[in-house]
């Protein structure tokens, strides 16, 4: 299902009465704010007991939805808070900003305003202002990248914090997809999978991260590597790290399986050597 094909039949199919109606309360007493539109889906700021994030990703013609409150990490359906974002979408389409209009938005901007955004965003994400000053290291280090959001224990860290400072390394990941750098956008997924089966396996629960953060991770995983043109030159790399990720006992119950890719790269060799 599309966000193109989406009804409020579907919506319902995903979720209980109960979730339905608080659901539409929260859309209609207009708790659904910050909405954006991109390439890959949307995203919006639901406030209820708190702030809570949603993204609704469309990944092989099927919406994946996240949500940082409690009740979608332990729940398979949709919460209120997914709800009120869809029908936001399905009524009012066009207060979901497109992200591709963010270039003009900017060029109307004056010095002094583009200065003070760069600042808010290099203080909230230091690994953008190291990018963007030319700071350290010069090549993105996907690994490394990863390994700096997780040091945070949850201790000094929520779940939702942490799905937040992830947000922008797989960010990397779909930006790199989108100009055809497959390769890169495979490492960045495998890092961010890997990083994030630890961290599970550290605390014991698959309910660390939001409800299908990982399998969304392992979607843009498949993707880049169907987009690789190179793909069979590198099936014994790519083997080797879907090995890596299936030694965790939580993939599984993360949703995540790679059968699909192990017969893609199995017919890439095969082609290859003929």
């Amino acid at each position: 299902m599309r966000l193109a094909k989406l009804t409020e039949a579907e919506i319902k199919r995903r979720c209980d009465e109960q979730v339905w109606q608080r659901g539409e309360d929260y859309y209609r007493s207009g708790r659904v704010r910050r909405c954006l539109k991109s390439a890959r889906g949307l995203q919006a700021q639901v406030h209820g007991t708190t702030v809570y994030d949603v993204r609704i990703t469309e990944r092989r013609g099927k919406l994946i939805a996240i949500c940082t409150c409690p009740f979608a990490q332990s729940w398979e359906g949709y919460c209120k808070h997914i709800v009120a974002t869809l029908l936001a979408w399905l009524e009012e389409p066009e207060r979901f900003v497109s992200t591709e209009g963010f270039q003009g938005t900017l060029k109307k901007k004056t010095k002094g305003e583009l200065v003070e955004i760069l600042s808010r965003i290099c203080e909230a994400y230091p690994r953008i202002a190291q990018d963007f000053l030319g700071v350290g290291e010069r090549e993105f280090n996907p690994r490394a990248a990863v390994e700096e959001v997780l040091e945070a224990s949850l201790d000094e860290c929520t779940p939702p914090e942490l799905m937040r400072r992830l947000e922008p390394i797989a960010s990397r990941a779909e930006a790199a997809l989108a100009r055809g750098d497959a390769e890169l956008a495979r490492r960045v997924y495998y890092e961010l999978i890997l990083g994030c089966l630890a961290v599970d396996e550290e605390y014991g629960s698959t309910e660390i991260f939001p409800a299908n953060l990982v399998y969304t991770y392992a979607q843009g995983y498949q993707e880049a590597v169907e987009a690789d043109p190179a793909r069979a030159e590198k099936a014994a790399v790519i083997l080797e790290e879907i090995a890596r990720m299936e030694k965790s006992e939580l993939v599984e119950l993360e949703g995540v399986y790679f059968d699909e890719l192990r017969r893609l790269l199995g017919r890439a060799e095969k082609k290859r050597a003929s």
